[in-house]
């Protein structure tokens, strides 16, 4: 049970390692294509169509309790 345990540990940590090294590879290789071809591989920028003050107001009005209908 116990080499299992241990065997189970090994494992694990070497997965973890595997999927961060992972991670960097497919980083360093989207700098890179960034780097030489930076009109395909460039984020894309969502462009608001919002002009500030064009904001919609609702056309309805919250109730507020009237102060002198009070619950006893």
């Amino acid at each position: 049970m116990i080499k299992f345990l241990v065997t189970a540990a090994i494992v694990l940590v070497c997965l973890f390692v595997l999927v961060l090294v992972t991670c960097l590879m497919v980083w360093v290789v989207m700098r890179l294509l960034r780097w030489l071809f930076p009109h395909r591989f460039a984020p894309k920028v969502v462009q608001q169509a919002k002009r500030p003050g064009t904001k919609k107001k609702p056309n309805y009005k919250k109730p507020r309790p009237d102060p002198d209908e009070e619950d006893e």
